[in-house]
């Protein structure tokens, strides 16, 4: 297994052929720039919510079980911090778009 190195100016411009390369780690035979690894943050977002929601719903369930048991202040403490940071990691791209048009 051999590793190919390109000049960092000639790939930013361009210049070599970056898609007959292959990866060190993935000798295969298949050209690096066709391998399907090409992830954004809209594949992964949905991913995110799916554990946020469950994490919330296990808060909220460990928090019945604070409140039954007499200590509620703490329990309406962390039904809050739980609110809060469910609602900042759903609107977390929004968020983000109004932070990049300063």
């Amino acid at each position: 297994m051999r590793a190919e190195t390109i000049k960092w100016n000639d790939f930013f411009n361009n210049s070599t052929n970056v898609a007959n390369l292959r990866s060190s780690s993935f000798d295969d035979g298949i050209p690096a720039s066709s391998r399907n690894h090409d992830f954004d943050f809209d594949d992964i977002w949905p991913e995110v919510i799916k554990a946020a929601d469950w994490t919330a719903i296990s808060i909220a369930v460990i928090t019945g079980f604070l409140w039954m048991f007499g200590n509620r202040s703490l329990a309406i403490k962390r039904l809050l911090d739980m609110a809060i940071g469910l609602e900042v990691i759903i609107h977390a791209p929004q968020i983000i778009r109004w932070l990049l048009k300063f």
